[in-house]
């Protein structure tokens, strides 16, 4: 069984009028360990879908079953938030404490969990996020980055199954969104924790085990991203971006050079193009 299911999830934000639907007849699967990314404008649904993971939001109609409890559930709503944690966008609005290593414990401390535990926790996801070392400093010292690393060390100190990240590189420079990437693969590949990412960077959706692309609370299309991003044509159609290097290589297969498959990234337009061209 999956470990997230959504079935025909159906969201307004709207109580009085069905339509513009938030999310309109959403069916997705999530299996354990995967990196999911999901795509689409502003509006679309992706922070909605975000929200009904971990039972935040609650389907107007349809279901959501998180490691086979249903969101539903009010008795089952304490375990679901522990399996599955939730990063927002500006890591400032989730960061509580003058202490990085304080607002770490925050959570677990809200869990009940004993002290000394709590401590194996802080000192853990510190350093999977590779911030141990700044974890006496004053969070307003760090960097966007930085910032960004603390706040997911607080959803991982309370041993979350999935952990689902509300475009989380969205406010940072380059630098920072490569250590924030990096800590994702790395507690994706390492510790086999599902990942949910939503993003706007197609150089950060490339990097997910499957790509979900969504417009309108609809997914539009889903797949590996080769899948996805080989769909150039529908995805212009509905206003969104593919890699610079899958455009390249779609503009120059427009001028009669011929790939077996379109490159994702910028490595691997440079090999195929030597192999193409000699």
């Amino acid at each position: 069984m999956d470990f997230i299911s959504l079935e025909n999830v159906v969201f307004s934000y709207n109580e009085e009028f069905e339509s513009p639907r938030a999310l309109d007849s959403v069916s997705l699967d999530i299996k354990k360990g995967e990196f999911v990314a999901l795509l689409g404008h502003n509006g679309c649904g992706k922070s909605t879908v975000a929200k009904h993971l971990n039972a935040m939001l609650l389907p107007d109609s349809g279901k959501v079953f998180v490691d086979g409890d249903d969101t539903a559930d009010e008795e089952k709503t304490y375990e679901i938030r522990k399996k599955v944690g939730l990063v927002l966008q500006n890591p400032d609005n989730q960061l509580v404490a003058s202490i990085v290593e304080e607002d770490v414990a925050f959570g677990p401390e809200n869990l009940g969990i004993p002290p000394k535990e709590i401590r194996e926790r802080v000192d853990y996801a510190l350093k999977a996020v590779g911030m141990y070392d700044f974890r006496e400093d004053a969070p307003y010292k760090l960097s966007g980055g930085q910032k960004q690393r603390v706040a997911i060390a607080g959803v991982l100190a309370m041993m979350p199954e999935c952990i689902v990240l509300d475009e989380p590189t969205a406010m940072l420079d380059p630098n920072g969104r490569e250590e924030v990437m990096s800590t994702l693969l790395k507690l994706n590949k390492e510790k086999n924790m599902t990942v949910v990412l939503i993003t706007h960077y197609m150089d950060e959706a490339v990097l997910a085990d499957r790509v979900v692309v969504m417009d309108s609370g609809k997914i539009l299309t889903q797949g590996t991203p080769y899948d996805v991003f080989s769909q150039i044509e529908l995805l212009k159609k509905h206003r969104l971006d593919v890699p610079q290097a899958t455009e390249l290589a779609y503009k120059l297969c427009g001028c009669g050079v011929k790939f077996d498959k379109l490159p994702l990234n910028a490595e691997e337009c440079v090999a195929m193009l030597r192999e193409v061209l000699g």
